[in-house]
């Protein structure tokens, strides 16, 4: 699911956004939550083959019935510093959680007991170019207004071309976290199967050597 990326949704995150940053914030909880809150049900679906190809690739005369919810979710805890390595539209698990960000950072929402003073997500954001990265704009405009407002909740970092988390080293992953090492409470990573593998390879080693 990924409710944030419905257009109505969309608009009107963006239109806080630059509202907010333009100095004349007029969106509304109750704008928001009107968007927001229907009887349909949202999903954003990349185009892997399979079931998401039928998904995409259907005529209007096709139904489907979703049976139940699939998948663990993000299993976030309350404290701490949640680091998500993603790529490309793999960002569609976490928008939401962004969307939540940013409606908390701009006053629009409370913070929810689940999310702690000492909740952060730090997103490293990845594409050959920055048109392949799903809700660019989005994590652009939270990361804007965190900075405008001076928390600490949300940090984008930006690895595009030659960059890309797909071509990071062992060594180099084990330097981006580091960073974080006292406060991390997980780490996510969303890519082809063989950044997967690198990654996940790299992360059992410094768990093993007590570095994470």
């Amino acid at each position: 699911m990924c409710n944030c990326l419905r257009k109505d949704n969309y608009d009107k995150l963006m239109e806080a956004i630059r509202e907010y940053l333009n100095g004349t914030q007029r969106v509304s909880q109750a704008a928001l939550a009107e968007a927001e809150y229907d009887s349909d049900l949202t999903l954003a679906v990349v185009n892997l083959n399979g079931l998401s190809g039928k998904l995409i690739y259907a005529d209007d005369t096709e139904e489907f019935q979703v049976r139940a919810l699939l998948g663990k979710g993000l299993c976030l805890q309350r404290e701490g510093t949640h680091i998500a390595f993603c790529v490309g539209p793999m960002s569609a698990s976490f928008l939401d959680l962004v969307a939540l960000l940013l409606k908390i950072n701009l006053g629009l929402e409370k913070r929810p007991q689940e999310m702690g003073p000492g909740f952060k997500l730090v997103y490293y954001a990845s594409g050959r170019t920055p048109e392949d990265i799903l809700g660019l704009k989005l994590l652009e405009g939270l990361d804007e207004v965190t900075k405008e407002k001076k928390l600490e909740n949300f940090k984008l970092v930006k690895c595009v071309g030659e960059n890309s988390i797909e071509a990071w080293t062992e060594d180099l992953l084990a330097w981006e976290i580091a960073q974080y090492k006292k406060d991390i409470s997980r780490i996510y990573v969303r890519g082809s199967p063989l950044m997967t593998e690198v990654f996940d390879k790299a992360l059992s080693g410094m768990t093993a050597r007590g570095e994470v």
